[in-house]
């Protein structure tokens, strides 16, 4: 996936965020780890390359042959990144649980939190509908995350009352909402509550700022820049407080 085409997929994102009703300050919690599709193959793989915000893995193969080394290039879906930044974008902070929760636990956060939107992996779709109806989240706010073969919106999407991932696609881009510049207010603005690990007692939603995610991301990079590999993804963020 070129920097280009995610991007654009973020822009895209914001535009849908904020076409379904999200305001600054709100807050989009995200049930899901690192989603990756199964690849497609053959003529799929052309035709979704455009469609889908795919970001390529390589690696090599024997042909049994001569044990030829090839290079085959298979597509994966890499979802979390996107929404993360989509959402920050839009104005939003972002949250996240693990999608194992119960719905006991899924409850907890969400009163902890108060998300207004949900993006929820297909796994977890059930538990997620029964802990928002217990807090009032309308089933129209939550948004399923399905894998590459759903990934295009289709009237399919009319037949349930919540949405797909692919629901906010539809709405054409819209650029990063900056807000002001001042270093002061990126220091006190929320980008993300993530949940603490629980260990002493129930879970409390800890408040990261923009200022601390440009800096963790600035460290990292540092630290991988003269690795031999790319890291193409890290763990979401309500994973590495755990």
């Amino acid at each position: 996936m070129t920097a280009s085409n995610a991007k654009r997929t973020i822009r895209r994102l914001i535009k849908g965020f904020k076409k379904h009703g999200l305001k600054e300050g709100d807050c989009v919690c995200i049930v899901s780890l690192n989603t990756v599709s199964l690849p497609p193959t053959g003529h799929e793989l052309v035709e979704r390359a455009t469609k889908s915000p795919f970001v390529p893995i390589c690696w090599n193969t024997l042909d049994g042959q001569g044990d030829e080394e090839k290079k085959l290039t298979i597509e994966y879906q890499i979802w979390y990144p996107l929404l993360y930044l989509g959402a920050i974008g839009a104005g939003a902070c972002v949250t996240g649980c693990n999608p194992g929760y119960t719905p006991t636990e899924l409850l907890h956060h969400f009163l902890s939190t108060r998300p207004s939107l949900l993006v929820v992996q297909s796994e977890s779709l059930s538990a997620v509908k029964e802990a928002a109806s217990k807090c009032n989240i309308a089933q129209a706010r939550i948004f399923e995350l399905k894998s590459a073969a759903g990934y295009e919106h289709s009237d399919a999407c009319a037949t349930h009352p919540h949405q797909c991932v692919s629901c906010l696609l539809k709405h054409g881009e819209l650029d990063w909402e900056t807000g002001s510049t001042k270093h002061q207010d990126a220091s006190n603005k929320v980008a993300c509550l993530n949940a603490t690990s629980g260990t002493t007692g129930l879970p409390k939603a800890a408040v990261t700022t923009h200022c601390y995610v440009v800096a963790q991301a600035l460290m990292l990079e540092e630290q991988f820049k003269d690795r031999p590999y790319q890291v193409m993804s890290l763990l979401p963020t309500h994973l590495s407080k755990c």
